[in-house]
């Protein structure tokens, strides 16, 4: 609870977490409410309090009994069973002590070590040496089918277990010596005297320590260039800890936290949906619905799709101004109209404006940018998992996490003549790398400078590659792609200096506000040299992102850049 919170909206927080208490197992939260003029050993406060009438009303025991922040006891445990016990604080994270505590329950199994084979580590040499040389001829002379495979797999296994390694446990503690010494010497003086310049100093000491620890290890990561390295410290920082599943709510709104009451709802809810099985033998079917695959015909699917059942997954989109709006049937069912379709990953609407599905990518991506950056929001998580104050480590986690969500399908939906919408998806990244500068303690300065400082480019710009890249795949038939109704193939009659013979036209001018990939990029396709139409691939992508910015079109969001 901050200090400046209004009283209503704790009163609010209180009767969220009422439902969630019960009396049949220990019920423990905990935190800083900052009310410092509650007396906890009286439980009386000078002025009516809210939070007391709640611990009374649930026979809740609060168990701190030291200041946390200067003299005050802000920071508090609460808990309705008596198995909180040796509470004592411990080293500062901030301004405000920490407080530790143990629990008198029983302790969960302990974890067994489960090897599991390196096969990385495997001598496939030896392996294949084995294979090769055993007389598989001899030894399954004798053997049926079973009895073969059997052998097999026993044959194998004992491979396995003769060249390839078993992984080992890992050590307790991974953190270095001086780290540990500082956590313990930190750790006492916190017990000690957790208020002395001492324990404040040491505490500092610790955390520069454990910093710098952290440091080295995820610029040792990004140095590697492993990308497997680099994944798995991305999710072991940012992945969300599991925790103990939340109470199921019921139909009627009621939460339920009991095992008895969870049963009675799970009963309930299958017995409500649950159907007889028919007993009754199969149809007979008709020899008009059976038939060889080499004697289908016209009629046979005509008669096969007239025996579907309808589906509700099966709807009807209508494109155009001047459509007719006709109702289509399934088995005499009419298919409903609808507004927006999904289709690999991409809302479409009848206008094909696309967005829908940019809003929709524009609020999965500042769902995920929040795991890279520093507040409340999952924007600002990554900069507090990760301590590097090198840019290297973040504009990795960006470009693995983040862009893939915004440049998803963008041949089909780039907007180039929305601008806002195309402002709306560039602030993500300029959003980005604003907080980056200010992680990194960079000196302020502008969008553009910072785009160049980082040696990346706008997101509205790699769009625009992507599309010509694109182009130049579908036109060396690298995809499966029938473009006849997008563009034809134009070579000129006679020869000009760098002109190509994979010139385009388009044998339809799209309206202003819809585009396709061959309309946005014809004019920069058209003058592209020789020979970087015939390049590969990737060759032809980087011969591309080496272009200054006048090799592209204009931007339409310059003035807000």
């Amino acid at each position: 609870r901050r200090p400046s919170s209004p009283s209503g909206a704790f009163v609010e927080f209180l009767s969220f977490i009422t439902p969630l208490l019960s009396h049949e197992f220990p019920c423990i939260f905990t935190g800083d409410f900052n009310y410092p003029e509650i007396d906890w050993s009286t439980l009386s406060s000078p002025v009516h309090s809210d939070l007391l009438d709640f611990v009374s009303d649930h026979n809740l025991s609060q168990f701190v009994s030291f200041p946390t922040r200067h003299q005050n006891i802000l920071d508090l445990v609460f808990c309705n069973k008596d198995i909180i016990h040796n509470i004592s604080p411990s080293i500062p994270l901030s301004d405000h002590l920490s407080v530790v505590f143990d629990l008198q329950i029983p302790p969960p199994p302990l974890r067994k070590h489960v090897p599991s084979r390196l096969y990385r580590l495997a001598d496939w040499q030896s392996i294949n040496d084995s294979i090769f040389h055993h007389n598989w001829t001899i030894a399954l002379s004798h053997l049926d089918a079973n009895q073969s495979y059997d052998y097999f797999v026993k044959f194998m296994n004992n491979l396995l277990r003769i060249f390839v390694p078993l992984s080992k446990p890992s050590p307790f503690s991974r953190y270095p010596r001086n780290v540990k010494i500082l956590y313990g010497k930190s750790r006492n003086l916190t017990r000690i005297a957790p208020n002395s310049n001492a324990c404040i100093v040491m505490t500092k000491r610790f955390n520069r320590a454990l910093n710098s620890f952290h440091c080295r290890v995820e610029n040792r990561v990004v140095a590697s260039a492993d990308s497997k390295a680099f994944y798995k410290l991305c999710s072991s920082r940012l992945n969300s800890p599991k925790s103990t599943p939340s109470g199921i709510i019921d139909t009627n709104g009621t939460i339920l936290l009991s095992n008895n009451d969870k049963c009675v709802a799970f009963s309930d809810f299958f017995s409500s949906v649950f159907t007889d099985p028919m007993h009754s033998p199969l149809p007979f079917l008709s020899p008009s619905m059976i038939f060889d695959l080499p004697s289908i015909s016209h009629l046979h699917i005509m008669n096969a799709i007239s025996n579907l059942s309808p589906k509700t997954k099966c709807s009807i989109m209508h494109y155009g101004l001047h459509n007719p709006l006709r109702t289509f049937y399934i088995n005499n069912v009419a298919l409903k109209p609808s507004l927006t379709v999904k289709d690999l990953g991409v809302i479409f609407t009848p206008s094909l404006s696309f967005s829908k599905h940019i809003e929709k990518i524009i609020s999965k991506a500042r769902h995920i940018e929040k795991i890279i950056s520093k507040a409340r929001s999952k924007l600002y998580l990554l900069f507090n998992s990760f301590r590097s104050n090198t840019t290297d480590v973040y504009l990795k986690s960006f470009t693995t996490y983040i862009l893939p969500g915004l440049e998803t399908c963008s041949v089909i939906w780039n907007p180039v003549h929305a601008v806002e919408i195309t402002m709306e998806i560039e602030k993500v990244q300029r959003d980005f790398t604003r907080k980056l500068y200010y992680r990194c303690s960079l000196p302020h300065t502008n969008y553009r400078n910072r785009l160049l400082a980082l040696n990346i480019v706008t997101l509205e710009r790699r769009r625009v590659i992507t599309d010509i890249v694109f182009l130049h795949s579908t036109l060396h038939r690298k995809y499966e792609l029938d473009y006849s109704s997008l563009l034809t193939l134009s070579p000129l009659t006679h020869f000009i200096r760098n002109s190509h013979p994979f010139r385009i036209s388009l044998p339809f001018l799209p309206h202003n506000s819809h585009s396709t990939f061959a309309s946005r990029t014809i004019t920069i396709w058209n003058s592209l040299p020789y020979k970087s139409a015939f390049t590969s691939h990737d060759t032809f992508r980087k011969f591309l992102r080496s272009q200054p910015i006048s090799f592209f079109p204009e931007s339409i969001i310059k003035n807000w850049l």
